[in-house]
This record gives C-alpha cells, structure tokens and sequence, in this order.
C-alpha cells in the first residue's frame, strides 16, 4: 500500500538538504569565530605586541651576536610560546579561572617553597629548571593571587566585613614571606599596591584600608630587619643617589650608568648609547636602554603604549557583567600598571631598585609568559562584556 504512494523527496533533494545543512552549520561556524575576532579587544592587544616590538629591538640592540640561541633568539621562541598561552587564555570562559583560582593559588605555594634548593643564580633562588628551560614560579604565583583575592572578594559580603579583611590580606603574606626569602623584594612589593586597589574596587570602607596603611608602616622596621643586605644596599643607595662627583663604584654604580644612558640619549637617541656598560640592561634595565637608543620618542612609545594597556583594561572591567570579572581585571591592570611604573621610575632614580623586569619589554620568558596569560584573562573578560552589552543594547 505504501508503495502505491510515490515519495515526496527524492534522493536527490535529500542530498540538497543535508548539503545545506552542512552549509548552515559551517556559517555558523564562521558567524561564530567572526563575532569572537569582532569583539576582541585589538587596541588591548596591538599596544602588548608593541611593547614586545620594542623590547625585542632594544635587546638586539644591548646584546651581542653569539654562536648558537643568542637573548634574542630565545625571547623569540618564548614570544611564540606566550602567544599560545594567551589564545589558550582566552578562550574558555574566564569564569572557569573562578572556579580554579584557590585551587592554583594553592599549588603555587610549594612551588615557591621548591626554589630554595636550586642553584642561586646572582645570589638570588627564583627559578625551577627543566634543562634549558626556567621559569619563575613567582611570575604565575602575582596571577594566581589576582584570582583568589577577586573570587574572595567577589562572593557575598565579604569585603564589608571589616573582620573578614583578614583572608586577603593572609592571602597576600604568604606568597610575600615566601619571595622574600627568594630573596626578591620587586616581585614582594607588587602585592601590596594589587591588594590595595583589588580591596579599593570592591567596595571596601576607606577606613579599613586606613588600617592597612597604618599596619605596613608599623611593619616597616621589622621588613627592614628581614632584608638581606643586598635588598638594603639598593635602599641606601636610593636615597644616597649623586650626580656629580667620581662615579660611585659600589651599589649605587648601576644607577649611576642607568641615569647617565638616559640622558645619553637625550630628544632623538645616540646610535652608541648601549656602549655604555650597564649591568643587566636587557633585563631590568631595558627602558634605560630605549631612551638612550632612541631617547624622548623611544620612552615616549613605551609609555604611551601601557597607557593603552591600562586605558583598555580599565574599561573591560568597568564593563565586565560580574563582580569577579570586574575585579580580576582590575587586579590584573594594578599588577602590569604598578610593576612598569616601579621598573622605569627605578631607572632614572625616582625608586629603588629592586630587580622588576619591565613587562612585555624586558628579556626573560617567565615574564613575558606571565603578560600575556593577563592579557588573555583581560580579552576574555573583555569578549563577554561586549556580549552583556549586546544584550543590553537589544533589549
């Protein structure tokens, strides 16, 4: 009976409707990958891969050719391997960084314990190795914390509670004793302003964050008592800084030369500045190395571009649909804003000097990979923001 009836599609139309349908599917596909490259943040990411410009030419430029992988060729590999990490980043949702950050923050701790058996490299036992390669486990310990402090803070009423301050700020002192015994006082520092801001922007009352203050300058002699007498020699020679007179051959020589090559390059640069020895000038000291390369234009650019870093993550988190959106990325723009800000005022003496690299510019893999795994998180954020405020829009 069922034959009698000729059937309403052919095989023919079948095969037209599944070939639209696979049509429909990769359009959406493409639709799909199309709104996520539409809604990225590109200012964000063009003013990072411009300071990574910079700071690939000014290590060329203080580094000599050697036989084999030079400064150059390996930041160049770890360029490669920082963009990676940074698609990774943002991709998934950040919401999952939410559900891992105590988890992270807590693997980061033995890792942080796990250097001291290395070997010191310039007195100091900062990096875990695997062959050729270190890494820093305090450079993903900074991220690990932004992200426990924002879900902490990001839950109930949490940061209205003045008794419940006591969690973020155990969160910043572990990971601060432990680096200090590295010793690294730069990268202990930078807790304290990230805290700072983190409790600012979620709403705590301005007079708990009066306690904080008065609590770290009590606790300034015994910091004081803690320091090696390296991290000292570096506070004393800050605030015993001179220009004139002999060139000062202990600890405040390295200050001396960063401030002499700034002003070496003056308005337009010198082609010989990077002749003048200064230790450790592709690293540290790299933003003395572009004023006196390529001088007022030079320092110009490097600070114009993380005014742009700073201008876009600023606006991903006031734009961020959620309080622990809002507050990872503001934690993140506190920690890049604060770290350059310290790096270049120590060059030209306006801080001590510490041992920061300079991010996305300075030479070292660890930095470099932490920086763009900040960015990723912030062109996350920033991609879902945009997607609340479509929303927003039609309705």
């Amino acid at each position: 009976m069922a034959d009698s009836f000729p059937s309403v599609f052919s095989a023919d139309d079948h095969s037209v409707f599944t070939t639209h349908d696979s049509a429909l599917t990769l359009f959406a596909t493409h639709h799909s990958l199309f709104f996520r490259l539409r809604q990225t943040d590109w200012p964000l990411l063009a003013a990072a891969l411009s300071l990574v410009a910079i700071g690939l030419t000014a290590i060329d430029s203080a580094t000599e050719s050697a036989p084999g992988a030079g400064p150059i060729e390996r930041q160049l590999v770890w360029v490669a391997i920082a963009v990676v990490a940074m698609l990774i980043a943002a991709w998934p949702n950040y919401r999952l960084a939410e559900r891992l950050a105590y988890a992270v923050f807590i693997l980061c701790m033995p890792l942080l314990v796990a250097v001291y058996w290395t070997e010191p490299v310039n007195g100091a036992q900062r990096w875990l190795r695997a062959g050729p390669i270190g890494v820093q486990p305090s450079e993903l310990a900074k991220l690990a914390f932004v992200a426990a402090l924002a879900r902490f803070l990001s839950r109930g009423k949490n940061a209205r509670r003045g008794w419940m301050l006591v969690v973020p700020v155990v969160l910043a002192a572990v990971p601060v004793a432990l680096i200090l015994k590295q010793p690294d006082l730069g990268t202990a520092m930078l807790f304290v302003p990230v805290l700072v801001a983190m409790l600012f922007g979620a709403g705590v009352r301005l007079k708990y964050l009066a306690v904080l203050v008065v609590a770290g300058v009590v606790a300034t002699p015994f910091l004081w008592k803690a320091m090696s007498l390296t991290q000292r020699s570096r506070i004393t020679g800050f605030l015993e800084q001179r220009d004139t007179g002999p060139r000062p051959r202990d600890e405040g020589y390295q200050l001396y030369q960063s401030k002499l090559m700034v002003a070496f390059g003056g308005t337009s640069g010198a082609d010989d500045a990077t002749e003048l020895h200064l230790p450790f000038d592709h690293t540290d000291f790299i933003f003395s190395v572009v004023a006196g390369r390529w001088g007022l234009a030079g320092a110009t650019a490097v600070l114009v571009g993380f005014a742009v870093v700073v201008w876009r993550g600023l606006r991903i988190a006031a734009r961020s649909p959620d309080p622990f959106g809002r507050l990872l990325a503001l934690g993140i723009v506190a920690l890049l804003a604060t770290q350059a800000v310290i790096n270049m005022a120590m060059t030209v003496g306006l801080a001590p000097i510490t041992g920061l690299t300079l991010p996305f510019v300075s030479y070292g893999g660890s930095s470099l990979l932490a920086c763009f795994i900040a960015i990723g998180v912030l062109v996350n954020i920033g991609r879902r923001a945009e997607d609340s405020w479509s929303v927003a829009a039609q309705a």
